[in-house]
């Protein structure tokens, strides 16, 4: 119900309330990256990809924090529908301005 918004249609014509929907994503996707304690990885490099928190919250989007823990701890480079893998999404959303979301 933020920005006006209590309907689908609504939504869909407010790129405001869209922007706040993604943002609130992303801050659910970094508690849950903490969660699995991922952050510990951050600096280290893996297939030719440093890790960065902007690179886990792209890995999480794509196929969720989990199967980023499976990547990082044991190698597996799981992939979404298209082929995309994992490590692909860390390394090109690598070392993105991320203070946005420590903002409100």
């Amino acid at each position: 119900k933020e920005c006006g918004v209590k309907t689908i249609q609504d939504f869909l014509k407010n790129p405001q309330a869209q922007d706040i929907a993604f943002k609130k994503y992303k801050q659910r996707q970094l508690k849950a990256i903490k969660s699995y304690d991922l952050e510990k990885y951050i600096g280290m490099y893996l297939k030719d990809c440093v890790v960065t928190e902007s690179g886990l919250l792209a890995g999480a989007h794509l196929k969720g924090p989990k199967n980023v823990k499976r990547f990082l701890e044991r190698g597996i480079d799981s992939t979404d529908a298209f082929g995309t893998h994992i490590s692909e999404y860390i390394r090109n959303f690598a070392n993105y301005d991320m203070s946005e979301l420590y903002t409100d």
